[in-house]
């Protein structure tokens, strides 16, 4: 199978491209001019630099290519109208090629988001009939990506929301386990709240399993562990994969995390680079539970996560140590 992997530099671009070099397949990674190569360039594989926001850049990049995995776009950036720039107008272009391309791309798997569709209710967890409420800018652009892609008559849409993804080689979760290898442990608010993680190679399996599962054509599917944790259980959790007791909770108000967010922002602004926390992902991580359901994905694409939270965190963390990113 030829399949093209936008993003594919990045932390999931890794992962899923290790997956399919394993399987045996041909993947070809889509890449920006001048991108960092580190996690990608030591795979045996061929790498074809693209423009995503023009078409006839991305027509040569297809060419041969029967799949393509579409995990490029923005989750931060100022202004937030880049959002739909990047993640929107991407997402379109990228569409609008497959039909031009030689012999023709038959299937197009968009990586989106859980923002995409809002948090869970007090009770439920997610599933893919509920009625979309997007948050933040960077939400409706995902949202407004799946819509664009699913109407499309000239391509297979397939659309994964997965969760919040961690594993080796990624930054965002190596920050809370410097804080909790400390002992220190943050919560967000003082409400009851579920949340869900995905190891990358769990991830990574399901975007394969996407490309090849022929009842996935049209299709939007939740990925995330098989359980969902409140956030005590993944404080024990976590503490258990690093040896370290949890000794401190620190419970922030909401407010303080807006506040926060707006700060970084302040600072930032004689930087080129958004801030980590900004406003649009303070609203995302304020929105409530984020429990999902996975049970469509199982169901049609034939996936099943393979870790669980213990099992995923401490291979996160020996990788870490490893590399010398946490002692």
């Amino acid at each position: 199978m030829k399949v093209a992997v936008t993003g594919a530099n990045g932390f999931l671009g890794s992962h899923v491209l290790r997956r399919l070099l394993a399987r045996g397949d041909a993947p070809v990674a889509l890449v920006r001019p001048g991108a960092n190569l580190r996690w990608i360039q030591s795979l045996d594989l061929e790498t074809r630099e693209i423009d995503l926001l023009d078409r006839h850049c991305l027509v040569r990049a297809l060419e041969g290519v029967e799949v393509v995995l579409h995990l490029a776009g923005a989750t931060r950036a100022r202004p937030t109208r880049r959002f739909f720039g990047v993640n929107v107008g991407g997402t379109r272009a990228l569409i609008e090629a497959c039909p031009m391309a030689r012999p023709g791309v038959q299937r197009v798997v968009l990586s989106s988001s859980l923002a995409a569709v809002g948090p869970a209710s007090s009770r439920l967890p997610l599933t893919e009939n509920q009625p979309a409420l997007p948050v933040g800018a960077y939400g409706e652009s995902k949202w407004l990506a799946e819509q664009a892609l699913l109407a499309s008559p000239h391509v297979e849409g397939v659309v994964l929301r997965p969760t919040a993804i961690y594993g080796p080689r990624d930054v965002d979760v190596l920050q809370m386990l410097q804080m909790a290898r400390l002992g220190v442990h943050v919560r967000l608010g003082f409400r009851s709240t579920a949340y869900n993680w995905l190891y990358a190679s769990d991830a990574a399996d399901a975007f394969v399993q996407a490309c090849l599962a022929p009842t996935a054509a049209g299709e939007i599917f939740h990925l995330g562990d098989a359980t969902n944790y409140s956030p005590a259980e993944s404080d024990r959790i976590i503490a258990e994969a690093l040896g370290v007791p949890v000794r401190v909770t620190l419970p922030l108000p909401l407010l303080a995390v807006r506040a926060a967010a707006l700060v970084g922002e302040l600072l930032s602004l004689g930087s080129p680079r958004p801030p980590t926390l900004n406003r649009d992902k303070a609203k995302i991580l304020t929105a409530g539970s984020w429990a999902v359901d996975i049970d469509k994905a199982r169901a049609l694409l034939g996936w099943e996560p393979r870790h669980t939270l213990l099992d995923g965190m401490t291979e996160t963390i020996g990788w870490y140590r490893r590399k010398g990113w946490l002692r």
